[in-house]
């Protein structure tokens, strides 16, 4: 039996979707359809979200689902389990992991996303996400004096312990090269690079094939995900004000971010009040709702300051979008010769690339040939290495 932990994959209340989750919950579903004969045990918590695809595998005859009230009961159920002659699968090692599954001798398989808590401690544009503005603001000061430390060290910590402990660690796997290599770079004592495979997330090449561009009206800079710090809304939104983008372009623009709770959503439209009635801040939207904002949309966003993979900007790919993103971590990897890249923290060159992208037609027709181009090649790889993945499940008995 494969015992696949879903439980840091659901969502939180304080962030609906994430990146690891999203590649742990397409893990899931894609070892369903490839690998029938495995008998699996998904453990998840019965107060988290979790989608109706995902519920709806608790009616076939090979799954079982394991509804945990606390993580308290994580230990005691396993051990019920028998899991000493099964296989644990990891998709999101965060807090607890090591502490639940150290005393069993179980085969591990464990997925690591990225490592953006050890590369990204602090950005000087934290405190505008924090709710007790200026208690937040004269805290990110004193932390990057001297304490700013903190937070990676325990992070490096955390895997360490992982990696020192979980023997063996029988695979590894990760996302792209970026996170590979970083995997390496802090922890090669403890696993060898040639040990750790990569394989990309399909969560954005699930469903529907690319989407053709449709007559319709195309008008929104869009960008997602704008409640965390890490996606860099802030820096954007200081580029749009400072350099006047909006006056700039013709008038039917419109600069939509979604992603962001009530409380970010009211200080984005105080402070940036000067930006005028062409900046839309939106709440979190739904699949279908997101789907219409990317058929609609004239140029993507992608300003992020650390990311493992970066699946919005292949989602953009695949509905036609042209991309202007930050050239962070793994994004300029992924994305290769398909976007026009900017520094993430310099915000002239951020605004350069904006208005030359919307004022280049033949740049923006270019970008989407090579999008969708792109979004074919990282289809066919993920889908080659998942089925390497699934392969490497053993056979189990019912």
């Amino acid at each position: 039996m494969i015992v696949f932990d879903l439980t840091e994959c659901q969502a939180d209340g304080a962030v609906l979707v994430h990146g690891g989750g999203e590649y742990g919950k397409s893990a899931l579903l894609h070892i369903v359809e490839a690998r029938p004969d495995v008998e699996l045990l998904v453990v998840c918590r019965k107060r988290l979200f979790l989608e109706d695809s995902i519920k709806e595998l608790e009616q076939k005859s090979s799954i079982r689902f394991l509804w945990l009230n606390s993580i308290e009961s994580y230990r005691e159920q396993l051990h019920d389990l028998d899991v000493e002659r099964n296989t644990i699968i990891l998709p999101v090692p965060y807090r607890f992991y090591f502490e639940n599954i150290l005393f069993c001798r179980a085969k591990v398989i464990l997925f690591v996303h990225g490592l953006r808590t050890i590369e990204l401690t602090e950005d000087q544009y934290d405190w505008f996400y924090k709710q007790n503005y200026s208690f937040a603001y004269a805290k990110n000061i004193l932390k990057r004096i001297g304490g700013h430390q903190r937070r990676r060290f325990r992070a490096i910590s955390h895997y360490r312990k992982i990696f020192e402990n979980i023997k063996p660690i029988d695979e590894v796997w990760t996302v792209s090269r970026h996170s590979r290599n970083a995997i390496q770079l802090y922890f090669g004592n403890f696993v060898e690079i040639e040990n750790i495979e990569i394989a990309f997330p399909l969560a954005p090449f699930l469903g529907e094939p690319l989407v053709d561009k449709e007559s319709g009206e195309r008008n929104l800079i869009l960008m997602v995900s704008v409640n965390r710090p890490e996606k860099n809304a802030y820096r954007v939104l200081r580029a749009v004000e400072r350099y006047d983008l909006l006056s700039r372009i013709p008038r039917h623009y419109r600069l939509v971010l979604t992603g962001a709770d009530h409380y970010i959503q009211n200080k984005i439209l105080r402070r940036f009040s000067t930006v005028g009635d062409r900046l839309e801040v939106c709440g979190y939207v739904s699949r279908d709702e997101l789907m219409e904002l990317y058929k609609r949309a004239a140029i993507f966003l992608y300003p992020s300051l650390n990311e493992g993979f970066g699946i919005p900007p292949v989602e953009a790919f695949r509905y036609q979008v042209p991309v202007v993103a930050s050239a962070a971590t793994s994004i300029s990897e992924i994305l290769g010769e398909a976007a026009d890249f900017f520094c993430p923290k310099d915000e002239g060159e951020m605004a350069n690339r904006i208005l030359g992208l919307l004022q280049d037609e033949v740049r923006r027709k270019q970008l989407v040939a090579l999008g969708s181009e792109r979004y074919q090649q990282l289809k066919k790889i993920a889908f080659a290495q998942w089925i390497k993945f699934a392969r490497g499940l053993a056979p189990t008995n019912h």
